[in-house]
């Protein structure tokens, strides 16, 4: 960065410990007891993906919360000068074929799926219309490189006046129709409410891969975020800051790449910035945020969770939430495998599970590993495949095919959707595991018929192909009488099904790699049977991860 003679734009301090400090007592998560007790975490709340405006909802409810990938110049193009006379469009939108938002966000409100939208990308108004330029943080080019511009709340004005009329239209709240900066063939709309997850500001925003242009730098993230936030306390005028639009939208830090590297450093320096530069001393979101990908650059593979070590590494982020920001939930936002064996990020095919079945075994266990860890929120990466074939890591992520095959649902498709169905009414109670046996338990927000009391999931964490038959599993429900084995698999969202028997307050239960669940209170059903086909789309228009 450029700076000014004696500026000093970065400290680090070096020391050791001279004794034990109390001052932040960190919670530890042992087997056997409950993780962060006091935030329990809602399943409804908690599973999630990442996916895209033109994604069926017969395929987006496989969860309950979606990541939607928006970017700016699909509401604010052509020649949009942006805020503060912006020309948005939502419905039609300028991108796409063209999109339509209202429909979109009215459709997932409606399967009762809670959606944030991502915002990222530069519009036409900063790049004039150089596609290099459109990851760049979204500043004029001429004050890219001043460092003392990109850490100043008030340069963000465009972004932070977008976000509040992205806000005022799909939030909570009326506004006056005369601070709405929209397009002429727009529909003068506010307070919808369709939007209950609120905006993410910027994705992957310490992306080192595209340059200093593009890199955020921790006090840079933080004045973004602030001016996205509430306008920098309301300092940056009218229409400005998505708070001041609807004080109950929320909104969600980028989610970072780069948290194996630095570890928790880049959140703790943008709480430093919060606590010298604004008033309130708060840290200005609902939700921290994270992407990790688990896998082995020296085999070009990836890893299961276990190997990964994924809990012990996200417990290291959630422990410095419970110590710094206790308020604030913590998000991983993007996890997940490509079934292309040719990608580095590729689910293995080994003993005799496929690639996809081994896509599907390890995200769930990369779930389990999350909820353990205190994680409140998941996205998996993603509904759908960039490609068939493609060795590029990422572009076969997806729990479906490309939307040209029709988003076929791979194996990972109906694993995920029977760990919703089982799990989405109940909240995350505790970490049980015994004898190697990898044991987590869920219990029932209120009695509701159809659905289990509680669920427990049991899983072995190797990689050989191992199982163990006859494992008695305790159960927490000591008058259970009715209890039921479902195991996940291909063409039915609900699993396969079949009765247990309780004796002496036990269920024998065989277990492999392959978690399988034990359902209280509900009897066996049939399998729902596969998932009706989708028409293919053939639409190429945007960017996805890997491309």
């Amino acid at each position: 960065p450029v700076m000014s003679p004696g500026e000093i734009t970065e400290m680090v301090i070096y020391g050791t410990p001279k004794g034990v400090s109390t001052a932040h007592a960190v919670e530890v998560h042992g087997s056997n007891s409950p993780v962060h007790a006091s935030r329990q975490q809602d399943m409804r709340s908690f599973l999630g993906i990442c996916s895209f405006v033109d994604d069926p909802i017969a395929r987006s409810n496989v969860v309950t919360t979606i990541r939607e990938y928006h970017e700016w110049p699909w509401t604010e193009d052509g020649s949009d000068p942006g805020y503060p006379k912006a020309l948005n469009k939502f419905e039609p939108a300028y991108g796409g074929p063209p999109f339509e938002f209202d429909k979109y966000y009215n459709s997932t409100n409606n399967a009762h799926i809670t959606t944030h939208m991502v915002l990222s990308e530069r519009p036409p108004f900063f790049t004039n219309g150089k596609s290099s330029e459109i990851d760049w943080k979204p500043v004029p080019d001429a004050q890219m490189n001043n460092w003392k511009y990109t850490t100043t709340p008030k340069s963000y004005l465009k972004i932070a006046g977008h976000a509040y009329q992205f806000a005022a239209r799909y939030g909570s709240t009326k506004v006056a129709t005369n601070m709405l900066q929209l397009a002429s063939d727009q529909k003068k709309l506010t307070g919808l409410n369709i939007v209950k997850g609120g905006v993410e500001t910027w994705n992957e925003p310490d992306k080192t891969w595209k340059g200093r242009n593009a890199y955020f730098a921790p006090y840079e993230h933080a004045a973004m975020l602030s001016a996205i936030y509430d306008g920098h306390e309301n300092t940056m005028g009218s229409g400005v800051g998505a708070k001041n639009a609807d004080k109950n939208f929320h909104v969600i830090m980028g989610g970072l790449a780069g948290g194996d590297a630095v570890g928790t450093d880049y959140f703790e320096a943008m709480r430093l910035w919060f606590e010298f530069q604004r008033k309130d001393k708060k840290f200005p979101a609902e939700a921290l945020n994270l992407h990790h990908y688990c896998n082995n650059p020296k085999k070009h593979t990836g890893i299961s969770p276990e190997e990964c070590g994924l809990g012990d590494f996200l417990k290291q982020f959630t422990s410095w939430r419970d110590a710094k920001v206790p308020q604030m939930q913590f998000w991983l936002s993007e996890f997940g495998y490509d079934t292309f064996p040719e990608s580095p990020q590729h689910s293995p095919a080994y003993a005799h599970f496929t690639a996809k079945q081994t896509q599907g075994m390890w995200l769930l266990r990369s779930f389990f590993a999350c909820l353990d860890a205190g994680v409140d929120r998941a996205h998996i990466y993603m509904l759908r495949d960039v490609t068939e074939r493609d060795g590029i890591q990422y572009t076969t992520s997806g729990l479906c095919t490309t939307k040209s095959l029709g988003w076929q649902p791979k194996p990972s498709w109906y694993y995920v959707h029977t760990f919703t169905n089982l799990t989405s009414e109940t909240t995350y109670n505790k970490n049980m595991s015994t004898g190697g046996v990898r044991i987590l338990h869920w219990v029932a927000k209120a009695p509701n018929q159809g659905t289990p009391k509680a669920v427990y999931a049991l899983w072995l964490p190797s990689m050989t192909g191992a199982s163990k038959s006859g494992f008695q599993l305790q159960l927490e429900e000591s008058s259970a009488t009715t209890v039921t084995l479902v195991k996940v698999g291909m063409n039915s969202t609900w699993g396969f099904q079949s009765s247990l028997q309780v004796q002496g307050g036990k269920v024998s239960v065989e277990v492999s790699e392959m978690p399988v669940f034990v359902a209280v209170g509900i009897r066996p059903s049939s399998p729902s049977g596969p998932a009706k086909p989708i028409k293919p789309s053939y639409e190429k228009y945007q960017w996805e991860k890997g491309e």
